[in-house]
C-alpha cells in the first residue's frame, strides 16, 4: 500500500498524480507516480514551486526553457534606474533579451494658459505616435504629430535593471520535494526519508537543519542544465539539487539511513529536454562509473 509522502493519505487510482521531479516550468521532464496525491501536488505547486520559480525567473527568461505542455516562459517585471517599469521577455532568435518599457511615460508641463510641453517616453515610435495622436484629438489640436516625430530623440541605450528576488522557506521545501521525488522514482522507501518528510510536514521546521547552499556540483553538467545527485554518505542519505548549473543545494534526506547503498542521478537540458541517466555519464562526459 502506497501513501502520499507529504500527507500520509493512501494513494489510489483516483488521487494519484504525476509529479514533475524538476518543475516543468523550468524545463523538467521526468515525472513520478505514486509519490504524492493530487491535492498535495496542486497545493505544493501553487505555494512551494511557484516561490522557487519566482526566485529563478530572471535566469529562466535568459535560458527560455521548453515545456512539454507547450506553455511559454512569462516575461519578468523589472525596475530601471530611470524609475520606470520594464518587461524582459524570454530570449529567442527574434528577441535578444532587450528590456521593453512596460508603460509609456507621459509628462505634461503647463507654460501658459493655452500652452504646454508634452514629454513622451515609450518603447517604440509607433507607441509614441499613437500617444501624440490621442492627445491631439483629446486636448491639443494644434500638435503637428509628423513634425514632433521627426524631431523626437531616439536612443538604443537601456537602463540598468533591478529585480528583487527572495529565497524563502517555500523555495527550500520545493527543493526538498524534488530530492524526495527522485528518491521515490528510484525505489527508495518512504520511511527511509522520514527526516526530510518531517521537515516538509512541520510548519515550524528549522531550515538550517536540512537545506544548505552547496558549492560545486558533485559531477559537472553542461551549462544551464538541471541535475540531482543522491547518495549514501556513511549513515546519511543526501542529495545535491542544482538548477541551471549555478544554484546548488545540499539536502539531508535521512540521518540514520540503513537501507541498500544508494547512488542515483538525473540531469536534464531545460531547452532540448535531453536527459543523462547513470548509464550515459561515461559516454557523454567520459566519467568513470566509480564516481557515481
Amino acid at each position: 500500500m502506497k501513501c502520499c509522502w507529504l500527507c500520509d493519505v493512501v494513494i489510489t487510482p483516483e488521487n494519484n498524480s504525476k509529479e514533475h521531479i524538476i518543475p516543468q516550468a523550468i524545463g523538467g521532464r521526468k515525472t513520478v507516480s505514486g509519490f504524492i496525491c493530487k491535492r498535495c501536488n496542486n497545493k505544493t505547486g501553487a505555494k512551494w514551486d511557484s516561490s522557487l520559480l519566482k526566485f529563478l525567473e530572471f535566469i529562466t527568461v535568459f535560458v527560455n526553457p521548453s515545456r512539454t505542455d507547450g506553455k511559454r516562459t512569462p516575461a519578468v517585471n523589472a525596475t530601471g534606474d530611470d524609475g520606470l517599469e520594464y518587461l524582459v521577455h524570454p530570449r529567442s532568435i527574434e528577441n535578444p533579451l532587450v528590456p521593453v518599457m512596460k508603460h509609456p511615460h507621459v509628462v505634461e508641463k503647463s507654460i501658459g494658459e493655452d500652452r504646454g510641453i508634452i514629454e513622451v517616453t515609450s518603447g517604440s515610435e509607433a507607441e509614441t505616435r499613437a500617444i501624440l495622436e490621442k492627445m491631439k484629438k483629446r486636448k491639443y489640436p494644434d500638435i503637428d504629430v509628423d513634425e514632433e516625430m521627426a524631431n523626437a530623440t531616439r536612443t538604443k541605450s537601456y537602463p540598468r535593471l533591478t529585480h528583487n528576488i527572495e529565497f524563502n522557506r517555500n523555495c527550500r521545501k520545493s527543493i526538498v520535494k524534488t530530492a524526495l521525488a527522485l528518491a521515490c522514482s528510484n525505489g527508495v522507501r518512504r520511511e527511509d526519508c522520514q527526516y526530510a518528510i518531517d521537515y516538509l510536514q512541520r510548519p515550524n521546521s528549522a531550515d538550517y537543519e536540512i537545506v544548505f547552499f552547496g558549492g560545486k556540483q558533485i559531477i559537472p553538467t553542461p551549462k544551464d542544465w538541471h541535475s540531482i545527485f543522491t547518495m549514501q554518505v556513511e549513515n546519511r542519505l543526501v542529495s545535491q539539487v542544482s538548477y541551471y548549473n549555478g544554484f546548488h543545494f545540499l539536502i539531508i534526506l535521512s540521518q540514520d539511513y540503513v537501507g541498500e547503498f544508494v547512488a542515483m542521478s538525473y540531469a536534464v537540458d531545460p531547452v532540448s529536454g535531453m536527459e543523462i541517466d547513470r548509464g550515459n555519464w561515461l559516454e557523454v562526459f567520459g566519467i568513470d562509473d566509480d564516481d557515481l
